[in-house]
């Protein structure tokens, strides 16, 4: 098992509700999480000789992996201009509390990167 370490991690995740056939039948938005460390573990050592700390690492692109940390984040949020003020609260509350799918919400697209220096080590 290998861990591998980053000091920046984004993840961009696009949300929507399944309705009547589709996602488009409903508001969707998009939560953009910055880590300022992160760490995912490996079943085996990745190659990264082609590894460009600018250009990042798209993790799930790259990896099969199970299990991940990442620590202190901010979050930045993208509502559609239809979505009502009272839905925005609705959403931000429900993140704040815990899970936005106990909201009926359901991640339709998601990304994440490492950027800048990578640490792998043997666990």
């Amino acid at each position: 098992m290998f861990k591998l370490q980053a000091t920046r991690v984004v993840q961009n995740e696009l949300y929507g509700i399944w309705e009547k056939g589709g996602y488009e039948q409903h508001p969707q938005f998009r939560r953009v999480q910055h880590w300022s460390h992160g760490t995912i573990w490996l079943d085996k050592r990745p190659d990264l000789s082609n590894y460009n700390e600018e250009q990042g690492l798209n993790l799930y692109e790259q990896f099969d992996f199970q299990d991940w940390t990442f620590e202190d984040g901010r979050h930045e949020w993208t509502f559609p201009e239809g979505m009502s003020e009272e839905a925005r609260t609705a959403v931000l509350s429900l993140d704040e509390e815990g899970d936005l799918t106990d909201g009926g919400w359901e991640v339709v697209e998601s990304e994440t990167w490492f950027y800048g220096p990578l640490v792998i080590t043997e666990a």
